[in-house]
């Protein structure tokens, strides 16, 4: 797997390496001497793209690095079947899979794995925590590691490779509905080595030892890759400006860099007559470039690409691109490619000075200084008629630090996941008939940003029902008391302090938006709408201006305290849930399923009544007693298809047929009575089975599955 041929070092040399060392010429060892294999392609983009081909190359990388690696290993495929055998899949919709994977990261060992990201979001974050539910492994890529489990209990023992210097990550499981049930592209922050290495250090190792040297300048990371090692080393010679030169049996990076000091007389020597002082050429500019762009990677930018370019002439004609496979800072980035123009242009002279034996022992990489305080740096040597033959190029100007900007990102958000916050809703039937029974869910907490949240709901002899809120919603909790209102009218003297969960806001809205559904919530067991909204800071909110026990629930307004859970009823923002009609009648509990829930997962439980299918009670009670002692109730039909009431005719009948249940209570006991109109008498001799006045007299309506909520009213006796 490893991606560098050392052994073919000598062909990338452009020879066989003996040829070279130990001859007088000596010449400097350049990137076009080094060659390169990889035109037409990207050194980034290799890095950013993960392959899962027979024979991919993987780089070495050096420092810390953000790269894809190739998969290596994976399973098929497998759908995760919802609990207690259902049909009813965990997303509510569409199975979800998950699948289990290796991926080869280095072809040298490495330490850990920080971040990771799929698909371009973060996957894992900084802090170590996962995103989506997951098993990792991290193997570093040591001489002794050991197969992976996983691997070895689906392929055999003896068929699993250890993988041995090859840096490894293996997932299992990795849950696959937030990527599209596929396997996402993944790219992992891997840190080779805790320090920066030093280009020494890179070089020394990329060459197998063939290149020595003290270039001590270090780097946060960089990856080598190539079918040679010149390709792997290109690159940073080329950025770094490095030479290479023969010492002995191998190549120095760094020559000794003498300053040798020619004086006039010593230039031209020669036998012959006249000797020129130096010959010296000059390369067309109209051959050069004017502007060089470099391609690298920014930790700034979460390790992605960035470029920075060196000018020196907006109308450029020509230009030149470079890529380096290295992490650098803007700044250090736009400081190289300022001293690789200003090298290109410097080192457009170049001349050879004939000088006597007394510089026999000059060697490639010393510079020369003449007279005129002109700096050269040796290129070539070579002795003729006791002459020396030094072949030079100019020395570039020294180089100055120049600022840059790495620009801005918009990185991905690495929040810790929360435990989830789960509240179940039995909410009333809105303007429409009631089937199965059904149950609503607002859930918060788990990740920012938010992910599909796996919940599983659970009651006495019902099997568990599996399913994924898919949306957040607005919750929070009162932390006033809200005192009971009228139904029937604006509530403008009462008002509730919420504090809000997350950073939502709550906004103000008309009375023609409130009559058109607007700032439905619910607070408690308590639906209502709100108009006015004050922000009081800290995420907290009055709310004022009310509409009261909407959809039938204003029985619910006097059980109000501190602390109620609010919700703001938005379709969009819940999840419902089917459930069979065992159900009804028992306690419901959620428990959250998140990758924040660990070992002490969010939960909620509610004793499920199925509101739904419960008539709303009636309205407009009134009694009044007869001539004859008795007495006569009245009222008005509500229906739960049917809540406005424009026309002040009947609500239509949401029930299979109008029947309601009127008690008369006092102190002797009490009395009941079925009828189908909206009014109802209680002669006198009914009313002395119950005692004297005062009386209770309440009315709920009988619908096809549930009673209503009372109604009721004191009766005092008349004088």
């Amino acid at each position: 797997m490893a991606t560098l041929v050392l052994g073919g070092v000598g062909a990338a040399l452009g020879g066989g390496i003996g040829g070279l060392i130990g001859t007088f010429v000596g010449q400097t060892i350049d990137t076009n001497i080094l060659g390169s294999g990889r035109a037409g392609r990207s050194r980034l983009a290799d890095l950013a793209f993960q392959s899962s081909s027979y024979g991919a190359q993987l780089p070495r990388i050096y420092g810390t690095m953000r790269v894809a690696g190739a998969v290596v290993w994976a399973t098929d495929l497998v759908a995760n079947i919802p609990a207690g055998g259902g049909k009813a899949p965990p997303t509510g919709g569409a199975y979800s899979y998950s699948a289990s994977f290796a991926v080869a990261l280095s072809s040298r060992g490495a330490n850990r794995v920080r971040r990771i990201w799929a698909d371009g979001k973060l996957l894992r974050g900084e802090a170590g925590d996962w995103k989506v539910p997951t098993n990792f492994r991290f193997y570093r890529g040591d001489e002794d590691q050991r197969i992976d489990p996983l691997i070895a209990s689906i392929e055999g023992i003896d068929n699993t490779p250890a993988y041995r210097g090859i840096s490894l990550a293996v997932f299992e499981q990795l849950q696959l509905l937030e990527f599209g049930n596929r396997i996402p592209v993944l790219t992992f922050e891997l840190e080779a080595d805790q320090d920066q290495p030093t280009t020494e250090y890179i070089l020394a190792d990329l060459s197998s030892g063939l290149i020595q040297g003290g270039a001590s300048n270090t780097v946060a990371g960089y990856a080598g890759s190539g079918p040679t090692v010149g390709d792997a080393l290109s690159p940073l010679l080329e950025v770094q400006q490095i030479q290479l030169a023969v010492a002995g049996e191998q190549l120095n990076a760094s020559p000794a860099s003498n300053l040798l000091t020619i004086q006039d007389h010593e230039l031209g020597c020669g036998l012959e007559a006249a000797v020129p002082r130096a010959s010296i050429r000059r390369a067309p500019s109209a051959d050069l470039p004017t502007r060089v762009s470099l391609r690298y990677f920014d930790a700034a930018l979460e390790y992605q690409g960035g470029q920075q370019q060196a000018t020196w002439s907006t109308n450029a004609r020509e230009s030149r691109l470079i890529e380096i496979p290295a992490v650098l800072t803007a700044s250090a980035a736009r400081t190289s490619a300022h001293d690789l123009l200003t090298k290109i242009w410097d080192e457009r002279e170049t001349a050879e000075f004939k000088l006597p034996l007394t510089f026999a022992g000059a060697r490639i990489g010393d510079r020369l200084v003449t007279s005129e305080d002109e700096q050269w740096r040796i290129t070539g040597r070579m002795l003729e008629s006791w002459v020396v033959h030094l072949r030079c190029c100019r020395v570039p100007g020294r180089s100055v630090p120049i600022e840059a900007d790495a620009g801005r990102t918009i990185g991905a958000l690495d929040r810790i996941a929360e435990p989830s916050d789960i509240v179940l809703l039995d909410l009333p039937a809105m303007n429409e008939v009631a089937g199965d029974p059904m149950i609503s869910i607002a859930v918060s907490g788990g990740q920012q940003p938010w992910r599909a949240l796996p919940l599983v709901l659970t009651a006495e002899s019902m099997a568990p029902l599996e399913l994924a809120a898919p949306a957040r919603a607005v919750l929070g909790v009162a932390r006033s008391r809200l005192s009971p209102g009228s139904e029937s009218l604006f509530d403008q003297v009462n008002s509730v302090i919420l504090e809000l969960r997350d950073d939502d806001w709550l906004q103000n809205c008309t009375a023609d938006d409130l009559l058109a559904g607007a700032n439905l919530a619910a607070l408690g067991r308590e639906l209502l709408q709100f108009a006015r909204v004050e922000p009081l800071g800290g995420r907290r909110f009055r709310l004022s201006q009310l509409l009261r026990g909407r959809f039938g629930t204003e029985w619910a307004m006097s059980d109000h305290r501190e602390g109620d859970r609010f919700v703001l009823l938005r379709r969009s923002d819940l999840t419902t849930a089917g459930l069979p009609r065992v159900a009804i009648g028992r306690r419901i509990l959620a428990t959250g399923r998140g990758v924040g829930d660990g070992l002490a997962p969010g939960s909620a439980q509610l004793d499920f009544t199925f509101e739904a299918c419960r008539p709303p009670a009636p309205c407009q009670l009134r009694c009044a007693t007869t001539f004859d002692g008795g007495l006569k109730a009245n009222w008005i039909r509500r229906s739960r298809v049917g809540y406005d009431w424009n026309d002040y005719l009947d609500a239509p009948l949401g029930e299979e047929s109008e029947r309601y249940l009127v008690r008369v209570g006092g102190q002797l006991g009490s009395l009941t009575k079925e009828v189908q109109a909206q009014d109802c008498f209680i002669s006198s001799a009914e009313l002395s089975s119950v005692g004297a006045y005062p009386f209770e007299l309440s009315v709920v309506q009988l619908g096809t599955f549930a009673r209503s909520h009372p109604v009721s009213i004191n009766v005092e006796k008349r004088s």
